[in-house]
């Protein structure tokens, strides 16, 4: 019961930030959203017909290393089906999955070392940095998922390695145990290091050799369980090893497993990148402070995450008990061992942040492990058990004072609820595989009638390149600040990054799928473009006049991307802005600046002026609604 109610704590305090942060947990799930696709297709019954097969979507929205959209598109599906395409059941999804882990790891942890663990062990896990947490409910729809099959994998293998020899359901453990690991692998290639960690400590004595029968149930579940990558590679079957797993085309499965011919100091590089310095290159932490909101807080979190758990090493060697001492083992090398491993196998330079999360679940887990060892040792009453014991204790409970001091102080600022009301009524919307944008909760209502107006206009293809014009300015991260929350205006750096976005579609996917390509016009793209950024930028046309002035200047500005069109969209963002006061409803000085539309070129000020006219005469559109109506395209591998 203890051990339950840690769970449900979990639970309610991640309900809450989703209900506080609207789309700001992360600012870059916006564009990892084909996960929802598929339910889109099932909802506006366009699924199954020309161009929109099941197979489609699978080679789309789950690739080779990332076989685990099919899963989370299912999840995502049943959650759509109650609350519609919003951002609620965004965000309610990786939450199922983070749920399912933490259930099964604390099953586990007290079946083998005891309440107070199985108790500790989702108190850890509730007390997340605001960055982890922010991942924890972004729906990245692969990394920060893959904490469910890992929990379920650690669940089912431990119960079949160290099944009794009388036990009657040897055969059903193993089936369900290479089930787990079939389904883990097949979800992600991040899972690779720790299935092959878990073999080698299975063959651990003592080891008790298998019957024919437990083999061969075990391979059927394996094959069973890895059904998300069969799907994938049903309709092609050479892709296994020959396609690419991200946009380089050389960052096939076989250069990526062999490491991608990367030297040592660069592996030792990226490793201590992945502990500390991605996080401050993101300036999520401003320098100074108290250690829980400077980045020396996170980086002694992160350090305890990776190299807390080698503490439970020794404890774990001399335990008397057999579940105890495998799960002790790879529970303590787990962390560090499969963060050397994303190290080495990272088709990029540095190890992104999402990779990071099945570390963080795996190594949270310490200071409560820690303390049933202790226990465990205990009771042997041996003395030398004893001591280690006692040392084994002492550095969990310093885990674990130190997890709650840095993190649990920020926690209280995570909970806005006068924000819920924007965030239920946040809908959400995709267009090859990218989601509206990271949309601020004080954006919702601007947002949403945006894809009023386009639904209502009958293009199936009218809501495409909405998310561009939702840029992310640089911003230290929401969750558990100090004072207001306040959207940050858009910056160059984020616009630029809007069109590097907008020049790997038009390249990339314009050449994978041009027949669908062919339906995507660039005129719209930059009107909506247009329409976006007014909101993002709160009106402010002199600022995005300085935006758009480093651009021509730079020679970024995209050349299939009309300029006219986008200052149209802009001005039909302002006329439709909830921002404007009565006052302000026609064409004239807009709010960010006096006189921002005279300042334009005549030409462009009379677009500008004319998508105003526009907006104004529209008047009210029917609500898109919460179910999801919305025709997606297809996308391709991320």
């Amino acid at each position: 019961m203890p051990a339950s109610g840690a769970v449900l704590l979990f639970v309610i305090l991640r309900v809450l930030v989703i209900l506080s942060a609207g789309d700001i947990l992360h600012a870059g799930e916006s564009r990892e959203a084909k996960h929802t696709e598929l339910a889109w297709a099932a909802a506006t019954e366009v699924l199954g017909t020309s161009g929109w097969g099941f197979f489609d979507f699978v080679l789309t929205a789950g690739n080779l290393h990332h076989a685990s959209f099919t899963s989370v598109s299912l999840v995502y599906w049943l959650l759509s089906l109650v609350l519609g395409a919003t951002a609620l059941a965004v965000k309610l999804t990786p939450l199922v999955f983070w749920t399912g882990g933490l259930v099964a790891m604390t099953a586990l942890v007290g079946r083998r070392f005891g309440w107070l663990a199985g108790t500790a062990l989702p108190l850890c896990a509730t007390f997340a940095t605001p960055e982890m947490m922010g991942w924890q409910l972004s729906c990245i729809g692969s990394h920060s998922e893959v904490v469910g099959p890992l929990g379920l994998m650690l669940l089912a293998w431990s119960a079949c390695v160290d099944a009794p020899e009388e036990a009657p359901d040897r055969g059903l453990r193993a089936a369900l145990c290479g089930g787990a690991l079939g389904y883990a692998v097949g979800f992600s290639y991040l899972m690779w290091p720790v299935v092959i960690g878990l073999v080698v400590l299975a063959l651990l004595p003592p080891w008790r050799r298998p019957s024919r029968r437990e083999w061969g149930l075990l391979a059927v579940g394996v094959v069973v369980g890895m059904w998300p990558l069969w799907l994938v590679l049903a309709p092609d079957p050479a892709g296994l090893f020959g396609r690419s797993i991200t946009e380089d085309p050389n960052s096939t499965m076989l250069a990526v497993a062999s490491g991608s011919g990367r030297s040592w100091f660069e592996v030792r590089r990226a490793f201590f990148w992945a502990l500390h310095l991605e996080w401050q290159d993101q300036g999520i932490y401003a320098p100074g402070g108290s250690l829980a909101t400077s980045e020396g807080g996170l980086y002694l979190v992160r350090s305890l995450v990776v190299f807390g758990p080698l503490t439970l090493l020794p404890a774990a060697l001399v335990v008397k008990g057999r579940g105890q001492r495998r799960l002790g083992l790879a529970l303590g090398a787990l962390p560090f061992c499969l963060l050397a491993a994303i190290v080495v196998t990272s088709p990029f330079d540095f190890v992104r942040t999402p990779y990071f999360m099945p570390v963080w679940f795996a190594g949270v887990v310490w200071p409560a492990v820690g303390l049933g060892l202790a226990l465990s040792l205990w009771r042997t009453g041996d003395l030398r058990r004893r001591l280690l014991g006692g040392g084994t204790a002492a550095v969990a409970l310093a885990g674990l004072v130190s997890l709650v001091a840095i993190c649990a102080p920020r926690i209280p600022s995570m909970v806005r609820l006068d924000r819920t009301p924007d965030v239920l009524d946040h809908r959400y919307g995709a267009y090859w595989h990218y989601g509206f944008g990271s949309v601020t909760a004080d954006e919702v209502e601007q947002a949403n009638d945006l894809l009023d107006v386009r639904e209502a206009q009958g293009l199936p293809y009218g809501a495409f390149g909405l998310e561009l014009g939702f840029a992310m300015a640089e911003h230290r991260m929401e969750l558990g600040q100090d004072g207001p929350w306040v959207t940050p205006k858009p910056d160059w750096k984020a616009l630029r990054s809007r069109f590097e976005r907008w020049e790997e579609l038009s390249q990339v996917f314009a050449r994978a799928y041009p027949e669908l390509w062919e339906n995507v016009e660039p005129s719209i793209t930059a009107e909506n473009m247009g329409r976006a950024l007014a909101v993002r930028a709160d009106g402010d046309g002199l600022l995005v006049m300085k935006l758009l002035a480093v651009a021509e200047a730079e020679g970024r500005w995209p050349d299939d991307l009309s300029l006219p069109a986008f200052w149209r969209g802009f001005g039909f963002g302002c006329g439709r802005g909830a921002w404007l006061s009565a006052a302000k409803q026609t064409p004239g000085p807009g709010p960010g600046g006096v006189g921002w539309i005279d300042a334009l070129p005549p030409e462009l000020a009379a677009e500008a002026r004319g998508g105003w006219a526009e907006a104004a005469a529209l008047g009210d559109v029917p609500p898109m609604g919460r179910a999801p109506v919305l025709r997606t395209t297809l996308g391709g591998p991320t």
